[in-house]
């Protein structure tokens, strides 16, 4: 057998790995509950309906202790017993409409809404997986790549796969705006209006590559334009449409206390409270591997791109598509931690793995060709 068709079968194997993890290992995390309240929400106005046919079908097809634990304590018992403590738990996840829309599709085939969450996070987990393959192969020798998905696991595309959340989507999203940049760069504008539909917070990824396309072209292009336009029009529609409760009530309700009915009482954030909440968070990066080699893989590369450019400006009014990826990831991650101070690996796995490959592909040989 060809060794390089072996590298890649291996590298297929591994993938499909993480994709049956996430099928028959689940995580059933709290946000599956409110993530199918989302989906029924698109069939039916009726929240009392909508959240009696949300705990039915979790009671029918999860397994009874971990239905209990979803249904009990603080924060569960309220939303199982009270359909308007349910309704403004809602509106903290609306606004991820391109996620919950799809087990709703699904669900028109005859797959159970749940069955279509497990389906979309590891099917999508599958799909990035294949991608960063097709990324890796332009820089790295087969010889390297069969091993990438263990990895890729190790540093969160097993949690993805297994989590009820947009953030395998997500992950796709951000893997094909690097891809489509070193591809299809006219494609690559018009596609970063969209990563918003995924995940709100991927306007800070926007918004960098934005700058980034300006201050490399020195132009402002119509697709330019109207990728900026509809950056900011995706963003303020996907807020005000969903009734987001806005950035002071998320950060209350993740790191002080759960709030019951964000929309008509919504938490405050003061600043003594956000910088301590910041400087506990900050403390326990130390802990964080995947992080801690982002932050080593990243700034390493960018240090060596610096001694193998002539001019230290042009990393930034000239770059690379390497030079891209490490400065957006590097602000993405230290922007998205300033606000939201939460360093989950779910948030960042994309921006880890691709930031991983180009580091191997820098330090392998012919790797400098990756600058060019």
């Amino acid at each position: 057998m060809n060794t390089n068709h072996l590298h890649n079968y291996l590298y297929f194997f591994f993938s499909v790995v993480v994709f049956l993890i996430g099928i028959v290992a689940p995580s059933n995390n709290f946000d599956l509950v409110f993530y199918t309240g989302s989906s029924f929400s698109l069939l039916h106005s009726d929240i009392d309906k909508v959240h009696s046919k949300t705990y039915g079908l979790l009671e029918k097809e999860l397994p009874k202790s971990r239905f209990e634990s979803l249904t009990s304590g603080r924060y569960g018992e309220p939303n199982y017993k009270n359909s308007k403590v349910f309704a403004e738990q809602l509106s903290f996840y609306k606004s991820r409409i391109a996620y919950y829309s799809i087990p709703t599709l699904l669900s028109f085939f005859g797959v159970s809404i749940i069955d279509s969450f497990y389906i979309t996070s590891s099917l999508f987990s599958l799909i990035s997986l294949l991608l960063l393959f097709l990324l890796s192969r332009r820089f790295i020798p087969s010889k390297y790549i069969s091993f990438l998905p263990i990895l890729f696991g190790g540093i969160g595309f097993v949690g993805v796969s297994r989590l009820s959340t947009p953030d395998s989507l997500a992950c796709f999203g951000v893997i094909l705006a690097f891809y489509t940049l070193l591809e299809y760069r006219r494609l690559h504008l018009l596609l970063l209006p969209i990563l918003i539909l995924l995940r709100r917070d991927l306007i800070i990824l926007s918004v960098i590559l934005l700058a980034l396309h300006y201050l490399k072209h020195k132009k402002v292009e119509y697709s330019f334009i109207f990728s900026l336009v509809f950056c900011i029009v995706i963003y303020y529609l996907s807020t005000y449409l969903s009734g987001h409760p806005g950035w002071s009530t998320v950060f209350s309700h993740t790191f002080n206390d759960r709030i019951l009915y964000p929309s008509s009482n919504p938490g405050q954030v003061s600043l003594k409270n956000y910088i301590s909440t910041s400087i506990t968070r900050t403390k326990g990066l130390v802990n964080n591997t995947s992080f801690t080699l982002f932050l080593f893989s990243s700034f390493t590369s960018v240090s060596f791109l610096y001694y193998k450019s002539d001019d230290y400006m042009s990393i930034l009014l000239k770059p690379s598509f390497a030079s891209e990826v490490f400065i957006s990831s590097i602000f993405y991650v230290i922007l998205h931690f300033a606000l939201f101070p939460a360093m989950w690996s779910r948030f960042f796995v994309s921006f880890y793995s691709i930031t991983f490959v180009l580091f191997i592909a820098l330090f392998i040989e012919d790797g400098i060709n990756i600058i060019k």
